[in-house]
């Protein structure tokens, strides 16, 4: 009876990711705002970047944020029910509630990325899973999240694609995931939000990376043939410094 009680609870965590993740909030706002999907344009994907392309830099910062809130709620939702709700005690994990709720909140972020990827909503054509990723971080690590952005942030400035500063933003967080967990435990709890990090976590950030990884396969292709998108995000400040001077001159 222990085992079933695990096996649905643990399944229930991951249904839940799944269909928090399957919210596509680019779709959603999309529609609201055009009338139009924007799969049918840019990329073609869900994603907050390409939503950004579609109805502007501000629509798709809202639909980045949304996606990671998503995320963070099937996280936290699934990590705070099996560690305090009591339901641990009726599973093998009766001893160890620390262990149970880290697998459980790992599972619900499984289920969050495959339903980011492959949402039920909207015909299982879903994002490319970097704010659901984003979202698992802040969740998940504080000190990963200041890694991760200031990795995502360098690349972006200095190379100017989006898609690569993510990767390389996302498997900084995976690397540095394995310092964690070889670090002692007092000082392992001192980096992450929630349960102290384990080799599941590990393999979570791995995993996750190498699937983002792979959903970014065309722009991969792109990047290799110097064919991707730029985005120079210091344009802005660089407009805002010439005002500036012409004001001074003035």
């Amino acid at each position: 009876m222990d085992i079933l009680i695990t096996i649905l609870v643990l399944c229930g965590c991951l249904v839940l990711g799944y269909l928090l993740g399957s919210i596509s909030n680019g779709i959603i706002i999309g529609k609201i705002r055009t009338n139009k999907d924007i799969r049918d344009y840019g990329s073609h994907n869900a994603g907050g970047t390409n939503a950004g392309r579609v109805m502007g830099a501000k629509w798709g910062i809202i639909v980045i944020l949304l996606d990671m809130l998503k995320t963070i709620t099937a996280v936290l939702t699934s990590y705070f029910v099996c560690k305090y709700s009591g339901v641990a005690q009726f599973t093998v994990f009766a001893d160890d509630v620390t262990e149970f709720s880290e697998l459980a909140y790992i599972l619900a972020s499984v289920g969050a990325i495959i339903g980011h990827s492959f949402p039920i909503f909207f015909k299982f054509k879903g994002g490319k899973c970097v704010a659901t990723f984003a979202g698992i971080v802040v969740a998940s690590s504080w000190v990963s999240l200041i890694l991760g952005f200031i990795v995502f942030m360098l690349v972006l400035i200095i190379w100017k694609h989006v898609s690569l500063a993510s990767m390389i933003g996302s498997l900084s967080c995976a690397l540095v995931s394995i310092v964690y967990v070889l670090l002692p435990f007092e000082i392992n709890s001192l980096f992450m939000n929630l349960a102290p990090a384990s080799w599941y976590y590990v393999a979570l950030m791995f995993g996750a990376t190498i699937y983002l990884w792979y959903r970014h396969k065309a722009n991969i292709g792109r990047l290799l043939r110097h064919e991707e998108s730029v985005i120079d995000i210091t344009k802005k400040f660089k407009r805002n410094k010439a005002k500036a001077n012409v004001n001074t001159n003035d």
